[in-house]
């Protein structure tokens, strides 16, 4: 697998993570005001479950936020190496340069 073919894997990774943790923010923010209505109203039900299911998503986000942050670890090790690779065939094959010479007559001038 080729440095850009793993850059294209890990970016795909990292976006669909970015995806379940933005849904994971909003599930955990539905469950806090789930919370927040359940306390100032008792008569609604036991607050209980929502805690235990607030719980388990925070726990869930927290997981997705350390794998992407491990996986844009990796993406920026890969980033680097594909620099450098970049960096040092520019530098082994530097750019050719043409120098234009006056139209001469074919005349050798002495």
């Amino acid at each position: 697998q080729t440095l850009y073919q793993q850059k294209r894997q890990l970016q795909t990774k990292v976006e669909s993570l970015e995806v379940e943790i933005s849904k994971g923010q909003k599930e955990m923010s539905g469950l806090q005001l789930m919370i927040q209505s359940y306390t100032s109203n008792p008569q609604f039900g036991d607050v209980t479950k929502f805690k235990a299911e607030l719980d388990r998503a925070t726990l869930k986000v927290q997981l997705h936020e350390s794998d992407l942050y491990a996986l844009n670890k990796e993406l920026s090790g890969v980033n680097t190496r594909l620099e450098g690779m970049r960096r040092s065939s520019s530098v082994s094959s530097p750019a050719i340069v043409t120098h234009s010479m006056p139209h001469t007559s074919g005349v050798l001038r002495r």
